[in-house]
């Protein structure tokens, strides 16, 4: 069955305003940004680096910034922040940590 060209065409769309908005998300991650991710977590920076499969001299050279996150990291950071987000709004509405995870949405 032929595939029509606006089909093609609307998926070359979706492609580009996804790599747009990674692009714009990825690109906020300085050292200020990694240090207060970090803290709102409450992970030391070890704790922090091996939740990011990185290490803990990594996190120190992105929040001195003397390096910045490359992007693998940044979509990490991205994801883990907006993991964090959704457990602190749920735990905010409901008074309590959410279902199955009895430390209030962080991990360690």
């Amino acid at each position: 069955m032929p595939v029509s060209p606006l089909a093609d065409n609307t998926s070359a769309v979706r492609e580009i305003a996804y790599a747009e908005a990674m692009s714009e998300a990825t690109s906020a991650w300085d050292g200020a940004r990694v240090r207060q991710l970090r803290d709102a977590l409450g992970d030391s920076q070890q704790a922090f680096a091996d939740r990011l499969g990185t290490r803990q001299q990594t996190v120190s050279e992105w929040e001195r910034g003397a390096s910045r996150p490359r992007r693998m990291a940044q979509r990490l950071l991205t994801m883990l922040a907006e993991e964090h987000a959704r457990y602190a709004v749920e735990a905010d509405s409901q008074g309590e940590p959410p279902a199955g995870d009895a430390r209030g949405g962080t991990r360690r």
